[in-house]
């Protein structure tokens, strides 16, 4: 369980590489500790959730998921 915060923190959840977020061209990206992208998520709306975003700046492990709770 991740939390964001509305200051581009994370609550609960956060670690090294999953630091702070923020929102970029529309996708979720999450900045490791030392401020350097980790992973992007963006909207797949077939599938009512956030799917990592592969790409030659992402550092994360392809495949990722998130699945929001309202």
């Amino acid at each position: 369980m991740l939390t964001l915060l509305d200051d581009g923190e994370i609550g609960a959840g956060g670690n090294e590489n999953e630091y702070t977020w923020r929102v970029k061209h529309g996708c979720l990206e999450f900045l490791s500790e030392d401020g350097r992208l980790y992973s992007r998520f963006k909207i797949d709306r077939a599938n009512g959730r956030l799917s990592s975003v592969v790409g030659r700046d992402v550092r994360a492990v392809w495949g990722q998921y998130l699945l929001p709770q309202y």
